[in-house]
C-alpha cells in the first residue's frame, strides 16, 4: 500500500516510523536478553553486586530495553536525522547492548572491557562522522514528496543490520552457558532442573561435571547416576579443589560443607582429602563414603573400591546402586567370581554390552557404537575413557 506524505500528514508518517522502529527494537532487546543472555547477565549481576541483588528474568530485560530506548531518544533529539535514516539513532543503544552481550567468563570475573575500551570510542567517532555527512547531504532535500514505503524501507534495513551486528558479537560457547544455568539452578535448589541442562549434549567441563555431581549428591543419586553424564575428566570432575573464591554462586565450601567436613590448610589434593577423611576416627557420612567410592571408580582402582565397598556396605541386606553393581560385576568377572546380589537387569545389560563390542573390529567404531547404548555404564567408562 502506498501512502503519500505531504505537509499535513508528514508528522503522522514520522510517528508511524518511530513507533514501528521502537516496537521492533524493544521486542528484539527483550527476546535477546531473555532467551540468550539472561544467564550471563545474572552471573554478572551476582558478581558485581557481591551477591546482594538478584536477577529478575522478566524485569531486567524490560528495564534494559527501556534504558536503551531512552538512550535512542536522546541521540535522535541531538542528531536530528532525516526520517529515512531514523533507525541510525539506535546505533549507540545497540553498542551498549552488544557490550552487555559480550560478557565472557574472564570479563565477568575480573571486570574489564577488553577491546571495547578502544573499539567503542572508534565506533562512535565513525558513527558521528556518518551522521554529519547524511545531515549535510539531505539538508536541502525536499522530503514532503516521499512515500511511506520510501521512508520505512531504509529504516527496516538499518534496524535489521543493527540486530545482526548485536547477535554476532557474543563470544560465549555452549559449555559456559551450561555452567551458568546449572550453577544458578543448583544455587536455587532445583537439582533435577540442573541435571536436565544440556542433558543431550556430549560437551562438558570440569566445573560443569562437578556441579552435576553435587546435584546428584543432593538427591542421593550419585552412585546411581554418576555415569549418566560425560566423565571426560576422571577424578577431577568429582570434586572441586578447595578455594576461597566468592564469585561463584555455588562455592567449593558449600560442596564440602554438605559432606560434613572441610579440608584443612595443608590439603593439596582431593585424593589426599578423601583418604584422610576415610582413615579418620570419626564416623563417616554416607555422602563421604559415596564420594570416596566414586572417586575410586573414576580412578579405575577396582581393588580399593571393592575393599572399601565391603567395609561399608552389606549388599545382601540392601539395594546396591547401579554404578556399584556394574563395577562389582566387572571385578567379579576379572576374578572369576560369581555375585548373587547383582540384579538380573544388570547382568543382561552387561551381556548385551559384550555382544555389541564383539561386532566391531575397529577400536573407534567399537567406542562410538557402544556409546549409543552403553555410554552411561561404568563398563564403557572403564574401557574407553583415559
Amino acid at each position: 500500500m502506498n501512502f503519500s506524505v505531504n505537509n499535513n500528514n508528514i508528522k503522522d508518517t514520522a510517528g508511524i516510523v518511530k513507533c514501528s522502529c521502537g516496537v521492533l527494537f524493544m521486542l528484539f532487546c527483550f527476546c535477546y536478553i531473555y532467551f540468550i543472555q539472561s544467564e550471563i547477565l545474572a552471573k554478572a549481576q551476582f558478581v558485581y553486586s557481591d551477591g546482594l541483588t538478584s536477577y529478575h528474568s522478566i524485569m531486567t530485560p524490560l528495564i534494559v530495553a527501556g534504558v536503551l530506548q531512552i538512550i535512542q531518544y536522546v541521540c535522535f533529539s541531538l542528531l536530528r536525522l532525516p526520517q529515512k535514516f531514523y533507525a541510525l539513532s539506535y546505533f549507540p543503544s545497540c553498542i551498549v547492548l552488544a557490550m552487555l552481550s559480550n560478557f565472557t567468563e574472564q570479563r565477568v570475573e575480573h571486570f574489564y572491557f577488553g577491546a571495547w575500551a578502544w573499539v567503542t570510542p572508534l565506533l562512535l567517532i565513525l558513527y558521528i562522522s556518518v551522521v554529519m555527512l547524511i545531515r549535510e547531504f539531505f539538508k536541502d532535500k525536499v522530503q514532503d514528496k516521499q512515500t511511506f514505503d520510501i521512508i520505512i524501507t531504509p529504516n527496516s534495513i538499518i534496524l535489521m543490520a543493527l540486530f545482526i551486528f548485536v547477535g554476532s558479537i557474543s563470544e560465549n560457547n555452549d559449555i559456559y552457558l551450561y555452567e551458568l544455568k546449572t550453577e544458578r539452578l543448583v544455587a536455587e535448589g532445583d537439582y533435577e532442573g540442573a541435571l536436565n541442562v544440556g542433558e543431550r549434549s556430549l560437551v562438558s567441563s570440569p566445573k560443569l561435571t562437578q556441579l552435576r555431581m553435587y546435584a546428584l549428591v543432593k538427591q542421593d543419586m550419585l552412585a546411581e547416576r554418576i555415569f549418566d553424564f560425560p566423565q571426560y575428566y576422571g577424578t577431577e570432575g568429582l570434586l572441586p579443589a578447595y578455594d576461597t573464591t566468592r564469585t561463584n554462586r555455588v562455592l567449593a565450601s558449600d560442596i564440602y560443607a554438605n559432606m560434613g567436613v572441610v579440608p584443612g590448610c595443608g590439603i593439596k589434593s582431593v585424593e589426599q582429602f578423601l583418604n584422610i577423611v576415610m582413615k579418620g576416627e570419626k564416623k563417616r557420612s554416607n555422602t563421604v563414603i559415596d564420594y570416596y567410592l566414586c572417586f575410586q571408580l573414576l580412578k579405575k582402582d577396582l581393588l580399593t573400591f571393592e575393599r572399601v565397598f565391603y567395609d561399608n556396605y552389606n549388599p545382601e541386606r540392601m539395594d546396591v546402586p547401579r554404578a556399584y553393581q556394574e563395577a562389582l560385576l566387572l571385578k567379579a568377572e576379572q576374578d572369576g567370581d560369581s555375585l548373587s546380589y547383582i540384579s538380573q537387569e544388570t547382568r543382561e545389560r552387561y551381556n548385551a554390552y559384550k555382544l555389541e563390542k564383539a561386532q566391531y573390529l575397529s577400536d573407534n567404531a567399537r567406542r562410538n557404537k557402544t556409546r549409543q547404548n552403553f555410554g552411561n555404564t561404568y563398563w564403557w567408562y572403564y574401557e574407553n575413557e583415559k
